[in-house]
């Protein structure tokens, strides 16, 4: 079975009659019958029931009818995205990504992203979430995958916004410290503690700066670093912290637990609203959605 013994079967049955669908295709009538009787052999059984008069469709031929319509629809979509692609050669989209979901699947669904479209080249930028944030309504990366924060940000109001997963923030200490036998640790535990923090413009910092400003908390932020110093800072027992679950779980050296009351952040794939976006960042927009949901474990 080829495609055109499909198209050819279509035609027949929309004009009931060969020597009609023979002009249309532009084939002769005996090469027309011939395709649909080789195909007919093929498949075992008479899609049309052939008079002198009439053309009519078997039950089986009407069956086959309605499947091949469906084909022609993917084989035409086939057709134009490989053209698209044809057309525009190879793609460059810049995604934004933050450090500490390079731990994750996420690296390797890109790299399975590249290789089912070869064509796209794909750069990435990691950075903390207002940073990239800043770079999309900017223009200078095209799709982000951030930390969205619990409550509403101005950089946000321009994106069309993807979640992925609820991210709750963990607390995170050494193994030894007074408060890692809890089940969980509450704002009132943490009210003297040492605190060692990230940076002002991580998803995180801004989410327990809004917390601590809620609940009346002057935190004891005793030093401040990036994600790959704090959990060995947090390990040799100079404060406590923050992180996220998913980055949380990854840390081998220090204890996590949950923080009450609860805090969450919202992993996200965001891009820019109201654009004529690229075919391109829809679709790995869609395949990271797909790829990294797949991947959560409940």
């Amino acid at each position: 079975m080829d495609y055109n013994q499909i198209r050819y079967v279509l035609s027949v049955a929309q004009t009931k009659n060969f020597s009609r669908s023979a002009e249309q295709l532009f084939i002769t009538q005996p090469a027309l019958s011939q395709q649909i009787s080789r195909l007919e052999l093929e498949l075992g059984v008479e899609l049309f029931n052939r008079t002198t008069r009439f053309v009519h469709l078997t039950q089986a031929g009407a069956a086959f009818v309605d499947n091949a319509r469906a084909v022609v629809v993917a084989w035409d979509q086939l057709e134009k995205t490989t053209k698209y692609y044809k057309e525009i050669g190879t793609v460059r989209i810049i995604v934004g990504l933050l450090p500490t979901l390079g731990r994750t699947n996420l690296v390797e669904c890109i790299s399975e992203f590249t290789t089912k479209y070869p064509n796209v080249n794909i750069d990435l930028v990691t950075s903390y979430s207002y940073d990239l944030l800043v770079k999309l309504n900017n223009h200078k990366i095209d799709v982000g995958i951030i930390n969205i924060l619990p409550f509403p940000t101005p950089n946000t109001d321009g994106c069309d916004i993807f979640p992925l997963e609820e991210n709750p923030i963990m607390v995170i200490m050494n193994r030894k410290h007074p408060l890692a036998d809890r089940q969980r640790v509450t704002l009132e535990d943490i009210r003297t503690q040492p605190v060692v923090a990230l940076g002002n413009n991580a998803s995180v910092r801004v989410c327990m700066d809004y917390v601590f400003k809620k609940y009346h908390i002057q935190p004891h932020i005793v030093c401040e670093c990036d994600i790959e110093t704090l959990a060995d800072l947090v390990s040799a027992n100079m404060g406590i912290s923050f992180l996220t679950a998913r980055v949380a779980k990854n840390q081998c050296n220090v204890c996590a637990l949950p923080l009450y009351p609860p805090v969450a952040t919202y992993t996200s794939v965001v891009t820019k609203k109201g654009i004529n976006k690229k075919p391109v960042i829809v679709k790995i927009k869609e395949h990271i959605l797909s790829s990294f949901q797949t991947d959560v474990t409940p």
